[in-house]
């Protein structure tokens, strides 16, 4: 590269350690090393093939800037392992308070703007004699190269009507560089915090989502509703607050990884000490209430008891006034006979005279 190139860049080529069926990743670094603000683009032969991060930029005097750039997974590989795709780095001289859309402007050629070009090779290269040492020993497990780890495989909700239901997710970054991540829900009653992020590499981020209270029991335990995780690598300077979703997605959606997360009902799960305790109490208030009514039936037989001596004497006070003495006596012992005779169901010494 001459000297009268604005940016210097490491390495000289783009070298993808070349698998079948893989998403390849390289990292290129950019440095001005002049006294001036410079702008770049990164422009690619074959841009449906490529994802650059970031593609556009701005860089102050003696700045440094990590350029991420990732392939596509290609199903065979190349004839002689070559590869015909090329890289173009322009660059130009910005005003200290140039903003990235400024940069844009800056490389139209046909609106006479003046800017440096260098050119990259891509190259494959053959997976180090290391490389069998970091390949899944479980082929139906996750695969090594993936951006991020989600737990659970799906997400769970437990079944409760007319409540608000909520599950947890945790995402977490399984590579050595900082992954933007972005959750879709398929459904507005769905409420995800945080919909968007950053994970910092080999660290982890827990999702909560929430969904809306229903009035009906859903009647199958898979449900139709669907979650779309998509994650992609960012360069060491990116934010939170540089509008990931806008941003970041939009400018690199050739080089997105995405996941569908399915959303399936659990049954309610019981206490094992609760339900026994329910049993016990409800045993105890049965007892209680057959205590009650065994109470209560002992004082309503005396208190008709009481009510039948109570009858007689008044009956037998009325006889005295309507009646003589003997007819009194007959009367008295008949009635006596009857009402013993309800009661015991016998006759024991009792004798009816008639005086």
């Amino acid at each position: 590269m001459g000297t009268e190139q604005l940016l210097s860049f490491e390495p000289s080529e783009l070298s993808f350690p070349f698998e079948v069926d893989k998403q390849l990743s390289c990292s290129m670094r950019l440095l001005n090393k002049t006294e001036n603000h410079v702008a770049f683009k990164l422009l690619s032969t074959n841009p449906k093939k490529y994802g650059v991060r970031p593609r556009i930029g701005i860089l102050a005097p003696g700045s440094a800037c990590d350029i991420t750039v990732t392939m596509r997974a290609v199903k065979e590989a190349p004839q002689n392992m070559r590869c015909k795709d090329k890289f173009m780095i322009q660059s130009a001289v910005a005003s200290p308070d140039a903003t990235k859309e400024d940069a844009l402007n800056m490389f139209n050629r046909e609106a006479g703007h003046v800017f440096k070009e260098s050119k990259l090779r891509v190259v494959y290269s053959t997976p180090t004699v290391e490389a069998p040492v970091m390949e899944n020993p479980n082929p139906n497990g996750p695969e090594t190269r993936k951006l991020l780890d989600i737990q659970p495989s799906e997400l769970q909700l437990p079944l409760s009507p007319n409540k608000e239901l909520s599950s947890s997710l945790r995402l977490s970054n399984v590579t050595e560089n900082r992954v933007a991540f972005r959750i879709k829900p398929g459904s507005p009653k769905y409420l995800v915090q945080p919909k968007v992020g950053i994970i910092l590499p080999q660290s982890t981020c827990d999702i909560t989502v929430r969904m809306q209270a229903e009035s009906k029991v859903p009647s199958e335990i898979q449900s139709e509703d669907k979650f779309l995780i998509q994650s992609v690598m960012v360069c060491a300077d990116t934010t939170t607050e540089d509008n990931i979703a806008d941003t970041v997605f939009d400018e690199a959606r050739l080089s997105i990884e995405e996941c569908e997360m399915q959303v399936v009902y659990v049954p309610k799960q019981e206490n094992d000490s609760t339900h026994v305790a329910e049993l016990i109490l409800r045993g105890i208030v049965i007892s209680l209430l057959g205590l009650v009514s065994c109470y209560l039936m002992k004082q309503t037989l005396s208190l008709i008891w009481s009510l039948a001596m109570v009858g007689m004497m008044l009956m037998i006070k009325m006889i005295k006034k309507l009646v003589s003495d003997s007819v009194e006596d007959w009367i008295v012992k008949t009635l006596l006979y009857i009402f013993m005779h309800l009661l015991f169901g016998r006759k024991e010494n009792i004798h009816l005279s008639q005086g």
